[in-house]
């Protein structure tokens, strides 16, 4: 915790992760985020796939309990090993949203989407899992999951994607392979992928709309599993935003980052079906 009055150190240290050497299995801080609308909750991720709420009310050291933590615990049940559960657990963004009861995670693999009420329940009756999972895990691309042992083979699971909520709290920004970043609405039922274009035309549709289906995978799936060898794994869009302020036609801007160019988009795929690009810039 920092005081802008007085930048020269922090004013207090709220958690210490202590390295005990330098290999993967230590656990890591990923983000931390204050929640905008309580000052005094804040939330920070880590590796090993947990979100830590913490109340400042509550205590001053977080390190030790925190007031609530939730894990993600993903498992690669189709491959029947456990060999991809540190990748897919790790936490690379979280984020909460206006409805005080919600909040949203992303890992490799998913966006999730919890329950704070549940949670706390939980929480408070045992301190076993209980019911803390999330309300859903919305497959954020149809490829990666089928591919985890080449995405392992080229060091990609080590990736991380932003994750962003719209001002409105109405759709979730992340990144994605391929150039590309992904759209979602807030409930999980649509992706709009996204495919940052250099020199595209203002005004012209921003990419591809999928539908989810009840267990929140795209509809539609008809790439083969050897496909990720034409996503270029290489080409990944790593940072977004929204803009905080609606244009003057109501509508929020969402920033995207490839490479040396921001990509900025507009318009609402809820309603028209498609972002619609605006410009760019070097």
């Amino acid at each position: 915790m920092y005081s802008l009055e007085k930048k020269d150190s922090p004013i207090y240290n709220l958690v210490d992760y202590e390295r005990k050497n330098s290999c993967f299995e230590d656990e890591r801080i990923t983000s931390a985020v204050y929640n905008k609308h309580n000052q005094t909750t804040f939330m920070y991720t880590t590796s090993n796939g947990k979100i830590n709420i913490c109340d400042l009310r509550e205590s001053s050291d977080f390190h030790k309990r925190p007031s609530l933590t939730l894990e993600t615990n993903s498992k690669s049940s189709r491959h029947g090993s456990d060999v991809f559960k540190k990748w897919l657990n790790c936490v690379s963004s979280a984020s909460f949203v206006s409805d005080p009861n919600l909040l949203f995670s992303r890992d490799y693999l998913s966006v999730k989407m919890w329950d704070l009420r549940a949670a706390h329940a939980s929480y408070n009756s045992s301190i076993g899992s209980g019911n803390r999972r999330p309300v859903f895990s919305a497959q954020v691309t149809d490829y990666m999951e089928r591919n985890l042992g080449r995405l392992l083979e080229n060091d990609s699971l080590d990736d991380r994607f932003f994750m962003d909520i719209s001002p409105d709290s109405k759709y979730i920004a992340t990144g994605g392979y391929d150039r590309s970043g992904h759209v979602m609405d807030i409930n999980a039922s649509s992706n709009q992928v996204i495919k940052t274009r250099f020199g595209a035309d203002r005004g012209t549709p921003a990419g591809l709309l999928k539908i989810y289906d009840k267990q929140k995978k795209p509809i539609g799936n008809n790439q083969k599993s050897s496909d990720v060898v034409s996503i270029h794994l290489n080409k990944r869009v790593n940072l977004g935003c929204w803009s905080p302020n609606a244009n003057n036609q109501g509508k929020h801007t969402l920033a995207l980052v490839f490479r040396n160019c921001i990509y900025l988009y507009n318009g609402s795929s809820q309603k028209s079906g498609s972002l619609n690009k605006n410009r760019h810039n070097m």
